[in-house]
């Protein structure tokens, strides 16, 4: 067997160097410039196809569509679902020419609930290309639905943020445990003996009802289809939790190059310093589903029912914006806070707030001073968040802010509904009569611009957001409604 001889000068050097800068340079020379190297391609060619993949989907026609259901439905979260499980046949297998020349990715939709003074409306965005495709899903779960065509209502609300006018809070919402611990869903919230459905959607919109003159809240649940890999991840958590053996995977090719100048070094310190080198023990943990605690067993069949189903790429926004003089900020973040500590389950999963993203003034460094400006290098400040949110809320975009996560289609449509019959919030947005006839809530052009809901009492426009209504219709849309 042939002998493998390794030149130990350069690392005498490199340990007798006392000069950190003469001793990175003598690593770099002994093999460190691989895994440089590498690094720079991979940051590169990320660069590459970020700007290609922003290409592509501002090559791609947004529109909105208004979605309004019977009040009479009877339809279960379930019929959603379908919705969002048949999504997935809008994504198709990249070549690398449309991956790297192209930029193509899979498709994005959002789905929003808008409360505009208390007026609530469901809206969906959808690329134009896939519109058809979308409302015929719709159609099919609720056939009696009313689709209208809208404008994008963030263009109404400031653009450049602070605002001299008008407040803002804003964040994203995040699962605290990651992907793969699924949160609270609509099956558990069906009373078994009863068989009654106590929807999480009524409080939710219950409180979005009670919003004043001038406040908005926007909620978004984006979601991109694309391959179910996201599973393996999840397969390898329910190996861990019941302690079966894993394959161990083979160190990638990054890995192995930024381990060649330390192994090399190692090996060379063992042949300048010869030391026994104890054996690495086989660590083999065999199953313990026999004795996993019945918390436990909870825990593992939970994950497993969450990989069964169709996981999407989603990202979840919060946007409350209201004149500065009647903000009511701390009522509006109770109301979805709230809302959202219904699908918490302690041993699984909750969403809660992404503090790197939250607009709030909680610390002394964030107001105009002297450590605002000396933090801003290390922390995105109040404003700089505000902009984030907006930016990424108006062009529904999954790569600005946070990272996204998984949910599956059990999940998004526990998050995003449209309300059962028992739902009584009298200001959400619903039809009157069968699809055929016009719809009462069609998207108006007033003198003043673009709105929801109907005229307003004499055919006279509506007033600008924030701005005094003349009245207040009990049980009907606001005459102040959003405006150009």
């Amino acid at each position: 067997m042939p002998t493998i001889t390794i030149d130990t000068t350069i690392f005498q050097q490199i340990f007798n160097a006392t000069d950190p800068i003469v001793a990175g340079w003598l690593i770099f020379k002994a093999g460190g410039w691989i895994p440089a190297l590498i690094v720079l391609i991979k940051g590169l060619s990320w660069v590459w196809l970020n700007e290609r993949q922003g290409i592509f989907i501002s090559q791609q026609k947004k529109v909105f569509l208004a979605i309004d259901i019977p009040k009479q439905n009877e339809q279960l979260p379930k019929a959603v679902e379908n919705i969002f499980s048949h999504l997935l046949g809008a994504y198709s297998t990249s070549t690398k020419k449309e991956r790297w020349i192209d930029g193509k990715v899979g498709a994005i939709f959002s789905f929003e609930i808008v409360s505009i003074e208390g007026y609530i409306q469901f809206v969906v965005m959808s690329w134009e290309k896939y519109r058809d495709v979308l409302e015929a899903l719709i159609y099919a779960q609720y056939p009696e639905a009313e689709i209208t065509e809208i404008e994008d209502y963030t263009q109404f609300a400031p653009q450049k943020w602070p605002d001299d006018e008008y407040l803002m809070f804003a964040t994203e919402f995040v699962p605290k445990k990651g992907n793969f611990y699924p949160i609270k869903t609509y099956p558990e919230f069906e009373e078994k003996l009863a068989g009654e459905f106590k929807d999480p959607m009524a409080g939710l919109l219950e409180s979005l009802a009670k919003l004043q003159p001038g406040e908005q809240i926007w909620l978004q649940l984006l979601v991109q289809v694309g391959p179910q890999d996201w599973i393996k991840g999840a397969e390898k958590l329910v190996k861990k939790l019941i302690g079966a053996k894993m394959p161990q995977a083979g160190p990638s090719l990054l890995q192995r190059a930024m381990d060649m100048p330390i192994e090399a070094l190692a090996l060379a310190s063992a042949s300048l310093s010869p030391a026994a080198v104890p054996a690495k023990k086989d660590q083999e943990a065999r199953s313990q589903m026999l004795h996993l605690s019945p918390g436990e067993r909870i825990v593992v069949e939970a994950v497993e029912r969450k990989i069964a189903k169709i996981g999407h790429n989603t990202k979840i926004r919060f946007l409350y914006i209201a004149p500065k003089k009647s903000a009511r900020t701390g009522t509006a973040i109770a109301f979805v806070r709230g809302a959202l500590l219904q699908f918490t389950t302690h041993d699984l999963n909750s969403l809660g707030f992404n503090g790197l993203l939250t607009t709030k003034r909680d610390y002394f460094w964030q107001t105009n001073s002297l450590w605002y400006y000396l933090s801003a290098t290390f922390y995105r400040t109040v404003n700089e968040r505000m902009r984030i949110n907006f930016r990424g809320y108006k062009n529904r975009s999954l790569w600005t802010g946070g990272k996204t996560f998984v949910f599956n289609t059990e999940e998004l449509a526990t998050f995003w509904h449209f309300p059962v019959l028992q739902v009584k919030a009298p200001l959400v947005k619903k039809t009157e009569a069968k699809r055929g006839e016009p719809p009462s809530g069609l998207p108006v052009m007033g003198g003043l611009g673009f709105r929801f809901g109907p005229p307003s009492a004499g055919g006279a426009a509506a007033a600008p957001v924030g701005e005094p209504s003349s009245a207040t219709p009990a049980g009907g849309p606001p005459s102040n409604l959003p405006i150009a």
